[in-house]
C-alpha cells in the first residue's frame, strides 16, 4: 500500500536526491502550482541535490530561462536534463542506434518555433515530409491548426516510411485546466500504424543514466517526483528509484473524490493493473507543509 503524504517533509530524511519533473510538479503549463517554490527552497536549505527531469523537447537552456522567467531561478536546483537536451546530443554524436542512420534533412516540429534541438547542428531543415530523411516531433502548439498540419506531414511520411524521433514522449499536455494530445500521443498513433518511432525522454533509459551520472549518488538514496505513472514512476522503477507520484497533473481525473488513504490506495491499483511496478508515495502536491498549512 502505497503512503499519502500531504507535503514533502516525510521523504527529506529519507533521500539525497530528488528527481523532479516540470509540467504537473512545478508548473502546469501556465504557472508555478502553489508550494512547488517553497518547495524547492526547502531542499535547497537541507542541502539535497534536485535535478528537473523533463521530457520537453526544447534543450536544458531553454528549460531553464523558462523557469527563471516563472520565479523558479536556477540556484533552487542542482542541474536539469531535458529530453530535447538529449537528443540534441544524440543528434550531434550519431553514435548511438537511435541516431545513427538518420539522414541530414529534418522535418521538425516544435512549440513556439522553437529550433534548439537541432541550433548549430549540420541538420537541414525540411518544409514537409515529401522533401525529409526523418522527422523530429519536440513539441506542438496547442492551436488546432499547428495539430491538423502536424497530423497530414505525419500522414505523408509514414506513407514514405520516415522514421520518427520523438523528442518528447508525453502523451498528455498541459495546458493550464486543459489537458491535450501531446507529442507522444502523435508517436503512438504513428507507430500503431506501423512507422518507425524512436523515443526520446522517460520513461526510456538515456536520461536516468545521465542522471544518476550528474547526481552521483546510489539509486536507493532517490526518489522521483512526477504526475505520470508511465513515465515519471515507470522509467525510475528499473533503475531501482522510489517514485512519489503527484496526484494532480495527468492523473488528477482519475483520483478525484477520493480522500481517505484506502480510497486513494483503490484507484491508484486500478492504475497500475497489468504494471510490474508501483508508486512508494502518493503525493498530493509538491509542497511543504508550511504552504499546505497557508
Amino acid at each position: 500500500m502505497a503512503e499519502v503524504l500531504e507535503s514533502i517533509e516525510p521523504l527529506l530524511d529519507r533521500y539525497d536526491g530528488f528527481l523532479v519533473d516540470q509540467f504537473g510538479v512545478l508548473y502546469d503549463g501556465v504557472q508555478v502550482l502553489p508550494g512547488a517554490r517553497e518547495a524547492l527552497v526547502l531542499l535547497r536549505e537541507r542541502r539535497k541535490r534536485v535535478l528537473i527531469l523533463s521530457n520537453s523537447g526544447r534543450r536544458a537552456a531553454v528549460n531553464r530561462d523558462r523557469l527563471a522567467r516563472l520565479g523558479l531561478e536556477p540556484e533552487l536546483y542542482t542541474a536539469l536534463v531535458s529530453s530535447g537536451e538529449a537528443a540534441w546530443w544524440g543528434l550531434m554524436q550519431r553514435t548511438d542506434e537511435t541516431f545513427a542512420d538518420l539522414g541530414r534533412r529534418c522535418l521538425y516540429f516544435s512549440r513556439g518555433r522553437d529550433l534548439s534541438a537541432l541550433e548549430g547542428l549540420d541538420y537541414r531543415l525540411a518544409p514537409d515530409a515529401d522533401e525529409a530523411d526523418f522527422v523530429l516531433l519536440s513539441g506542438l502548439d496547442p492551436d488546432e491548426a499547428a495539430r491538423e498540419r502536424c497530423r497530414r506531414q505525419l500522414e505523408r511520411a509514414l506513407a514514405r516510411g520516415l522514421p520518427l524521433v520523438c523528442a518528447n514522449p508525453d502523451v498528455v499536455s498541459l495546458e493550464g485546466e486543459r489537458r491535450v494530445d501531446g507529442p507522444g500521443a502523435f508517436a503512438a498513433r504513428y507507430a500503431a500504424a506501423g512507422g518507425d518511432v524512436r523515443y526520446v525522454g522517460k520513461p526510456w533509459p538515456a536520461v536516468y543514466r545521465m542522471a544518476l551520472a550528474i547526481l552521483e549518488l546510489p539509486p536507493d538514496r532517490l526518489v522521483a517526483v512526477g504526475d505520470s505513472l508511465d513515465h515519471d514512476i515507470a522509467g525510475a522503477a528499473p533503475f531501482g528509484i522510489d517514485g512519489a507520484l503527484v496526484l494532480g497533473g495527468v492523473h488528477a481525473a482519475h483520483f478525484a473524490g477520493a480522500v481517505s488513504a484506502a480510497d486513494l490506495d483503490a484507484r491508484l491499483a486500478a492504475l497500475c493493473q497489468g504494471q510490474p511496478f508501483r508508486p512508494h508515495w502518493l503525493l498530493r502536491a509538491f509542497r511543504p507543509s508550511s504552504a499546505r498549512q497557508g
